[in-house]
């Protein structure tokens, strides 16, 4: 099965007239510039790492001050791993896509790591904010149910008390007092779900250690 896959931004991203890419996904996932400084960020499932790409070429352009470190995070960066299945015959999806977005990261200098959603890479309470943009949420779904389980558990692992977790776009009825987003966290005690009357396609997921130890 494939895992954290990048649905492409280009098919998938549509502009708001008179607004930049940088400032319609910042829409999207809830969030201003100021946001974004002086944090640790994850980009899960980023395939060209196009949220590192704009977050230091738009926010550094308007304010030379901004610092924050990003992490993009694809499985198809392991470009090994991808010629060498392909080289025994087996089928895999949008290896000169990887081929290019790998090159791009090296060139750019951008900070990426091969790995999986189910598996992050990370130590506990590492990350200020974990981003899913057009990736994870293809996973929210009853027949992807476990992985997509591992995926978030995963996320509220490795984020930092008083950090957020954003996923967009969700449906709705996932996310809903029934559906399979509360479902799967009904048993956490350390986080708050939080969906945005004014986007609610918009998954936020807030941990808070205060209320585990309520």
């Amino acid at each position: 099965m494939e895992k954290c896959e990048y649905k492409g931004f280009e098919e998938t991203l549509t502009l708001d007239r008179g607004k930049s890419r940088f400032d319609t996904t910042l829409h999207d996932l809830g969030l201003a510039r100021k946001d974004l400084n002086n944090k640790i960020i994850l980009d899960a499932g980023s395939g060209p790492a196009y949220l590192a790409e704009i977050i230091e070429a738009e926010a550094m352009k308007e304010d030379p001050e901004f610092s924050a470190k990003i992490f993009s995070l694809d499985p198809k960066y392991d470009l090994k791993l991808l010629e060498s299945m392909e080289k025994e015959g087996k089928k895999v999806r949008d290896i000169d896509y990887a081929k290019k977005a790998v090159a791009k990261i090296k060139e750019q200098k951008l900070q990426a790591l091969s790995g999986l959603c189910e598996n992050l890479p990370f130590k506990n309470d590492s990350v200020d904010l974990v981003l899913s943009y057009y990736s994870v949420f293809y996973y929210a779904h009853e027949k992807y149910k476990e992985q997509f389980e591992k995926m978030l558990k995963e996320m509220i692992r490795i984020t930092k008390d008083k950090g957020e977790i954003r996923i967009y776009p969700m449906n709705s009825a996932e996310q809903s007092d029934s559906g399979l987003v509360n479902d799967i966290l009904k048993n956490e005690k350390n986080i708050i779900i939080d969906i945005p009357k004014d986007n609610e396609e918009l998954l936020i997921i807030r941990k808070n250690l205060e209320k585990q130890r309520d």
